[in-house]
């Protein structure tokens, strides 16, 4: 699978198949496949969902928390976490979104990264409110006055000793 900023395409036996092609709208940020067979695109015009060729794309307007999305990130319950920016965040479960925002305690209502750790908390990075960690339903965050070196997040990464690694403007730490 290819994402690019003018769409998506698939390289199979050889030869590369054109998804789906567009401008700005078709710009693809993030790309999963969750279950087997089914991808998932974060494009600037909302969540594609391809299976078996069709494709099926999830706006605002559908209870996505906003568009662009910028990054998509599964958990072992069975639940399709998206970051959009603006919105916020959303989880995908039984074919229905439920969103977090500002109202339920995100630190800023653009998020760019996600990461599911190994004890299947959410952590978000946001486009300048910190790292959210979303834990049984609560948020709790984290920000330059607990070691961050920038309230713009734009990477996370859990290595094999279970330590959480931020990439942020300006720097990471860990």
């Amino acid at each position: 699978w290819i994402g690019t900023d003018r769409g998506l395409a698939q390289l199979r036996d050889g030869r590369i198949r054109t998804v789906f092609r567009g401008g700005g709208e078709s710009t693809v940020h993030a790309l999963r496949e969750y279950p087997k067979g089914t991808i998932w695109a974060g494009t600037n015009g909302g969540l594609k969902k391809i299976v078996n060729g069709a494709t099926t794309n999830y706006t605002k307007d559908d209870g996505l928390a906003g568009t662009p999305v910028w990054a998509i990130a599964p958990s072992s319950d069975g639940t399709l976490w998206i970051a959009t920016r603006p919105g916020g965040l959303s989880a995908w479960r039984d074919g229905h979104f439920h969103n977090y925002t500002l109202r339920d305690g995100l630190t800023h209502d653009g998020v760019t990264a996600l990461l599911i750790d190994r004890d299947n908390n959410v952590w978000a990075g946001t486009d300048g409110g910190g790292l959210d960690r979303l834990t049984d339903g609560k948020i709790t965050a984290f920000q330059t006055r607990d070691g961050l070196s920038n309230q713009t997040v734009r990477c996370l990464f859990e290595d094999a000793e279970g330590s959480l690694w931020v990439g942020a403007a300006g720097g990471g730490v860990n």
